[in-house]
């Protein structure tokens, strides 16, 4: 698959994705997962390009916060994926081993940011989003790499 139409389905999923969690259409147990975390760090493993993944992570946040504020949430949020960008070069390649890894370590810094008493005060929701984001993570990294693979043959 030529690397331009790549990055622009990537960008597509990517917004596709953050209005999917914007819309908080997707719930599990009354818990609501992070889609584009997720997503994110999937790609994250594909875009060799930071500007590339850049652009990605300001279409996840426009996806989320469609107003001219940016809420402190959304700054979080793009601020731990940009580090993961930078991170994952010393990652082994592992990748669901790692993207596992990942996504607890993740959703674990984005709620110590965010409100660190929201995970003791909520552990029965903190630990089901984490396992959520863990398995979809892994769940997105499967559908994307085999949908690569059959696109490559």
């Amino acid at each position: 698959m030529n690397k331009d139409i790549r990055f622009l389905a990537n960008i597509f999923l990517v917004f596709l994705f953050g209005l999917l969690q914007s819309f908080s259409l997707i719930s599990f147990l009354g818990t609501k997962p992070n889609l584009l975390l997720s997503l994110l760090i999937v790609l994250l493993f594909t875009v060799k390009n930071f500007w590339q993944y850049l652009i990605l992570i300001l279409t996840a946040l426009i996806s989320l916060n469609y107003s001219a504020l940016i809420t402190k949430e959304t700054a979080i949020f793009g601020i731990i994926m940009l580090l993961a960008f930078y991170f994952k070069k010393y990652l082994t390649e592992h990748f669901f081993l790692i993207s596992f890894f990942l996504a607890i370590i993740l959703t674990t810094l984005f709620y110590l940011f965010i409100d660190y008493q929201f995970i003791f005060n909520n552990l029965n929701i903190f630990l089901l989003e984490l396992i959520f984001n863990a398995l979809l993570t892994i769940f997105f990294g499967l559908l994307y790499y085999q949908v690569l693979s059959e696109k490559q043959r």
